[in-house]
């Protein structure tokens, strides 16, 4: 078995300058932890999240962690709990001018485990099924074409322990 040594070492000579990521749910928790780390490695990074002073913090978070100028950060406020608004996004992220390839596609989005066991959304969606399943179902298909571009691609799904309840 590999030590953390040698983990780290190999990993440490990793260059990820110039990647660009996609960070869904990237504003709490694990999404914000890789979402900074990515900025940190000078992957340019959009996190995709609900609330917007969180992304913005985040953003900032990202400029202060890296140290390329060539880097971009962004925020877009988004409900991905609606499959529309979800595959909006991805449309409209494809159709972007400065984005020609996604490296990795990190889909961290969910809920806390207060909710209701059943609450649906407007698409009469289990809104727990719509984030940790269709929604990342949507996010892949619509994005696959950016993927497809990268010599490297790899999409991330981090499911919480929300999805039980």
């Amino acid at each position: 078995m590999a030590s953390l040594s040698s983990v780290r070492a190999k990993n440490s000579a990793v260059n990820l300058a110039g990647k660009r990521a996609v960070v869904v749910g990237g504003t709490r928790g694990v999404g914000a932890g890789i979402a900074v780390r990515l900025a940190q490695a000078d992957v340019s990074v959009t996190v995709v999240g609900r609330n917007r002073q969180a992304g913005e913090e985040i953003v900032s978070q990202m400029r202060n962690a890296s140290k390329s100028a060539e880097a971009s950060f962004d925020f877009v406020e988004c409900d991905v709990s609606l499959l529309a608004n979800a595959q909006r996004f991805a449309t409209e992220y494809i159709r972007r001018p400065d984005v020609s390839k996604l490296d990795y596609l990190v889909l961290s989005q969910g809920i806390g485990t207060l909710q209701p066991w059943y609450a649906p959304t407007s698409e009469n969606l289990d809104v727990k099924l719509a984030l940790h399943f269709y929604g990342r179902m949507a996010f892949i298909e619509t994005l696959l074409p950016l993927l497809r571009r990268s010599t490297d691609a790899r999409v991330l799904s981090v499911l919480s322990a929300g999805i039980h309840g």
